[in-house]
């Protein structure tokens, strides 16, 4: 198993090397028999630091890491056919290789696009986006997986997009679901449908807006006294007896609405973002949580290459239980190296627990620094 992350580590670290030195704005090029194959790539290497958060009970985090190392190779095979191939090597968790996206595309009429197997659906301002297209060194709270847990993320199964005039696409989607975390399988019968619609409204502009819903089915689970859980539907569950107790073994019904804008005016020195998503559970006709979150975002071109940017994130994950919300607020600096470099340092200003959290008169301390590069070609 080592072997096979060596050897895929050191094709990695050639490809990079070859990027540099010819990086061409579409990806390398091959021509091939039956049409074009295109491979991309990107990594992030970042400084992270966050203050030690007491009221957690967690220590000072100092991290130097490799996020996102990723190739992607994509091709046209004929006038009607395409793929999209891409894999990380996930330092964090392994040195095996790991496979993120396996997507067919069809093109039979000029306006319609038939997409099927594994990828991330249209879905948010940020979902899918390449790192490079992030704006700040980290996704936003209402769409990262550690934050919220009501985003479809990768998906199996298809998805017609609709193209109108070059400036609208309209997809209709349906996948296996929330129900397992690679979403390779399902565990019920039902799916989850998507509805989403991107508009560019003029160059550097667009809205997006869409709709997720579908049913997964709940594990159960058999708490100890003072043990607690989070379902799959955001629910956190704690058993205040003195006994075992079951939860789950029950059937859910979630359905999520967002609508999000972005702009680049001014000749693109001014970049606006914002952005409203929001998440319902439910289980025998009962609201079990509801959850939302949203984002302000503003960056400033001065001169060439040089991004000040400012964001402000609301996530409440539950709004039926209190002092749970997340409110951060993101300053930063984006230098642009060249086109396909970024350096940037992003400060993030934590306000959780709802209130203003109080410590030895202070706030928590678990403000977060970040420090790093971006590379893409």
């Amino acid at each position: 198993m080592k072997k096979a992350g060596s050897v895929f580590a050191s094709f990695f670290l050639a490809l990079f090397s070859y990027g540099l030195i010819l990086p061409p704005p579409g990806g390398a090029q091959v021509r091939v028999e039956t049409g074009r194959v295109s491979l991309n790539g990107e990594v992030q290497f970042v400084f992270d630091m966050i203050q030690e958060d007491r009221d957690n009970g967690q220590p000072q985090v100092e991290d130097f890491q490799v996020r996102y190392p990723r190739l992607a190779l994509s091709g046209e095979l004929g006038r009607y056919a395409g793929f999209y191939l891409r894999g990380e090597l996930d330092s964090s968790t392994s040195d095996i290789p790991i496979l993120l996206d396996a997507k067919i595309d069809l093109k039979p009429l000029s306006f319609l696009t038939v997409s099927a197997g594994r990828f991330l659906p249209a879905w948010t301002l940020y979902l899918p986006a390449d790192i490079h297209n992030l704006d700040t060194l980290r996704y936003p709270l209402m769409v990262d997986p550690q934050t919220a847990t009501f985003n479809p993320g990768r998906q199996t199964g298809a998805d017609l997009a609709f193209h109108f005039g070059g400036s609208v696409d309209l997809h209709a989607g349906v996948f296996n679901g929330l129900d397992r975390p690679d979403n390779f399988s399902d565990n019920d019968d039902k799916k989850d449908y998507l509805i989403s619609l991107e508009a560019r409204l003029r160059e550097h502009s667009r809205l997006v807006a869409g709709y997720y819903a579908g049913d997964f089915h709940v594990d159960e689970v058999t708490l100890a006294p003072g043990e607690s859980v989070t379902l799959p539907s955001g629910q956190t569950l704690t058993n205040t007896t003195d006994n075992p107790l079951s939860v789950g073994g029950n059937n859910v019904h979630h359905s999520s609405f967002d609508f999000g804008l972005a702009g680049n005016l001014a000749q693109d020195r001014v970049r606006v973002r914002a952005e409203y998503l929001h998440h319902q559970s439910e289980s025998g006709g009962s609201t079990l949580v509801k959850s939302l979150g949203y984002l302000l975002h503003l960056g400033v071109v001065p001169i060439p290459r040089i991004e000040l940017l400012g964001r402000y994130e609301f996530l409440d994950p539950d709004t039926g239980t209190a002092r749970n919300e997340l409110a951060w607020t993101t300053v930063g600096l984006n230098l642009g190296i060249n086109d396909h470099a970024r350096a940037s340092v992003n400060y993030i200003f934590k306000y959780e627990s709802g209130v203003w959290v109080k410590q030895g008169g202070n706030r928590a301390h678990n403000d977060e620094l970040l420090a790093g590069i971006t590379l893409w070609w």
